[in-house]
């Protein structure tokens, strides 16, 4: 996870080359890999706020992430909020 993270942030500074629902899913699924719960949903909000949306991969990936971590409050409300989003 920490080298598709790194890639992702020279993904970011590279003006050519833009960064997608792809390259964060990427990361998120390593992370979730982990149990990087907290820091899942961090991307998941980070992607949101620079106006990518979500799919069910990245959202899968988090809750993934979620369940390893024991944190099943957590995948709830990510599973919540992927209902309200309409992601399929």
């Amino acid at each position: 996870w920490e080298q598709a993270l790194s890639l992702l942030h020279q993904i970011e500074e590279d003006k050519d080359v833009n960064s997608n629902v792809y390259t964060y899913s990427a990361v998120i699924a390593g992370m979730a890999k982990h149990g990087l719960w907290q820091n899942s949903i961090d991307m998941i909000n980070l992607m949101e706020k620079k106006g990518l949306q979500p799919n069910v991969v990245t959202f899968t990936s988090a809750i993934s992430a979620c369940e390893r971590a024991s944190m099943s409050s957590a995948a709830l409300q990510l599973f919540v909020r992927m209902r309200k989003s309409r992601v399929q």
